[in-house]
């Protein structure tokens, strides 16, 4: 199985690296959050939100170490038996460490860009408390112990992806990476 792990601060283009590499390379996708985490949120009856997945995963990763959402997931995956995995949204080197080790071809890939784009970025999104937030609000945000490793796993990646420009470039820059990887 091809493995592509994605890692990047909030607001960087990871869902639309995401989503072009399953559209244009046939990936299916799965993300720590929803995939290795939501299921248990939803056995709980709490709501699918980013502070009850955080919460979440700040509770089961105290318990059970940084890895057990890796783990979580990689059951997940070997379950469906798909050819080309993207995992999103790597967030501890134990996750990253678990799945170089179980993932026979994986490839991390960093994208990055700088924190006023990121940050006018998350303010476009649709709702009303993200067009409302502050630049303060926003780097208080990503101070959230989820966050707190990727500067540490951007410098663990195979390659990084600038995404400072518009789609065509970001795409072009996946391009470039991926056809060196798939055959």
């Amino acid at each position: 199985m091809i493995t592509i792990g994605l890692v990047g601060s909030i607001g960087s283009g990871k869902d639309t690296a995401a989503q072009y590499i399953i559209q244009n390379y046939s990936f299916t996708m799965f993300t720590f959050s929803y995939d290795g985490l939501g299921d248990i949120l939803k056995k709980s009856g709490l709501e699918l939100t980013r502070e009850n997945l955080q919460r979440l995963g700040k509770e089961i990763r105290a318990r059970e170490g940084n890895a057990i959402v890796a783990k979580l997931l990689w059951a997940k995956i070997e379950a469906r038996k798909e050819e080309k995995v993207i995992i999103n949204g790597f967030r501890y080197p134990e996750e990253l460490a678990f799945f170089k080790e179980n993932s026979s071809e994986f490839m991390l890939i960093g994208v990055d860009c700088p924190l006023p784009v990121r940050y006018e970025r998350v303010r476009r999104r649709n709702t009303k408390e993200r067009k409302a937030m502050t630049l303060d609000e926003f780097k208080a945000y990503e101070s959230a112990a989820t966050e707190l490793n990727i500067p540490i796993l951007l410098n663990s990646a195979d390659y990084i992806v600038i995404n400072d420009s518009d789609l065509n470039t970001l795409y072009r820059r996946i391009d470039a990476i991926l056809e060196k990887y798939i055959k």
